[in-house]
């Protein structure tokens, strides 16, 4: 769509604004539309940017469900959210959801089949940066600790992993709605972040799962299985080293030692001598870390 800049007196530039678009949004002469310049673009916004989003749902009987409309809610940018549910002790869930999963969030008004929920948090782009390093800081936590606790057969603290693993979907929840609400990026790197957050949470989670898997099982590991979850854990490592210290050379490096840690496990799992369930875990893993190697050149064009 193509506009034509029609002068008007000595200084001042106007464009027209799309009929359709006027009509669709009911807009007449007199409002106030919100701009915002960026990244060489202007956007023109019907909402102003102070504005409370609120949201209202009905759940009914579909409890896990409804959890997923919380973290939706939660992560796409809504200051105020209306739960409404059959089951007056769902708000138990609610809770613990909230607790688990965001940050600065608190349920303000319950009643017995319904409650509201409100942001406290605030959070700008200093936030975002912080909450997207200690998504980034547990998650190395979770690999070491959990190859610490395999070696030392602690299965009671690899149980208990799933505890940092909520760390992780905590921050990074936060994070992605930072990132939907303070339009720190242009919409197509916007994207590329979105998709390298979600990556970082599933990484986490197959790390637990592998921890909650030998702390059920308890499977006999041999040092070649060891030192797979060692080389994965290192190639984590120098991906968050050179996420915040980007080196073309070390990045080089770290895409070929990657596939070469993700061909032997693949070659691995066709030979019978290993635990299959494990390598299935590594092999996860493996090819998470490769998934957030593949958004880093796209980040920093």
């Amino acid at each position: 769509m193509k506009r034509k800049v029609i002068k008007q007196g000595n200084n001042t530039l106007t464009i027209t604004l799309p009929r359709k678009w006027v009509e669709t949004a009911h807009i007449k002469a007199g409002d106030e539309l919100s701009m915002e310049e960026k990244d060489g673009s202007l956007t023109i916004d019907l909402n102003d940017a102070n504005e409370q989003l609120k949201y209202e749902a009905d759940i009914g009987s579909f409890e896990k469900t409804g959890r997923r409309y919380l973290t939706s809610l939660y992560r796409e940018g809504y200051d105020e959210i209306c739960i409404r549910y059959e089951n007056p002790g769902y708000v138990d869930s609610i809770q613990a959801t909230l607790n688990e999963q965001m940050i600065g969030f608190e349920i303000t008004n319950r009643s017995k089949n319904s409650c509201t929920i409100k942001d406290f948090s605030g959070g700008g782009e200093k936030e975002f940066e912080t909450s997207l390093r200690r998504a980034w800081l547990l998650l190395l936590e979770i690999a070491t600790e959990t190859l610490e606790f395999i070696k030392t057969k602690d299965l009671a603290a690899l149980k208990d992993m799933h505890m940092k693993d909520r760390g992780v979907n905590k921050f990074s929840n936060y994070a992605i709605r930072l990132l939907l609400k303070i339009n720190k990026f242009n919409s197509k790197k916007t994207a590329v972040y979105l998709h390298f957050l979600r990556n970082l949470e599933e990484l986490a989670d197959e790390y637990q799962n592998l921890s909650v898997y030998i702390s059920e099982f308890n499977p006999k590991l041999n040092n070649e299985e060891l030192k797979i979850i060692e080389q994965n854990n290192l190639h984590l490592r120098e991906f968050y080293e050179l996420f915040y210290k980007y080196d073309d050379n070390r990045m080089e490096q770290l895409f070929i030692e990657t596939k070469k840690t993700f061909k032997k496990i693949e070659k691995m799992l066709f030979e019978k001598k290993w635990d299959a369930m494990t390598l299935h875990y590594l092999f996860a893993a493996s090819e998470g870390i490769r998934k957030l190697l593949s958004t880093i050149i796209e980040m920093r064009i």
